[in-house]
């Protein structure tokens, strides 16, 4: 019997970006960049506030 193998951290992202915002929320090309960039914000914030 085999495991399945779960998503990665990064599949999971990609996946809510190219799949569940535009095909299942309908969102538009902006709102997918502004969550894009907002996503990037956060993750650079929690990278200096853990200094690495």
């Amino acid at each position: 019997m085999s495991q399945a193998r779960s998503p990665t951290p990064f599949a999971l992202v990609a996946s809510f970006f190219t799949t569940y915002l535009p095909r299942q929320r309908g969102a538009s090309p902006r709102t997918i960049r502004t969550y894009r960039d907002t996503l990037k914000l956060l993750v650079l914030f929690a990278a200096q506030r853990q200094k690495r």
